[in-house]
């Protein structure tokens, strides 16, 4: 379970910071920033800190084990809260709630 744990850190952490530069990339050319503060944004980011924090740890203090897989259910726990919970739950420019409003 170690071993996938690292080899999905390994995958997942380049392609989520490439989300998150192509993200704002993409939102400095159709909003004019790249950054609003939006709360789904802020959450990404703890997200993506939770990650390299793990992945730094992993190979410069040498984490295994309970610890290296508390971190990385953490951070998989705010990406589900961000990609589902930010969507239901908090508003902003990501919030999906003026497509549940009738009008």
């Amino acid at each position: 379970m170690d071993a996938l744990n690292y080899w999905c850190l390994a995958i997942g952490f380049p392609l989520l910071t490439g989300g998150i530069i192509s993200g704002s990339l993409y939102a400095q050319h159709a909003l004019g920033r790249f950054w609003s503060w939006d709360p789904k944004e802020v959450l990404t980011l703890i997200a993506w800190l939770i990650y390299a924090v793990l992945l730094h740890e992993r190979l410069t203090v040498g984490w295994r084990g309970r610890r290296a897989a508390l971190l990385a259910i953490c951070g998989f726990l705010v990406l589900v809260i961000t990609f589902v919970g930010a969507n239901l739950w908090i508003t902003g420019y990501h919030s999906f709630d003026s497509f549940l409003r009738r009008p």
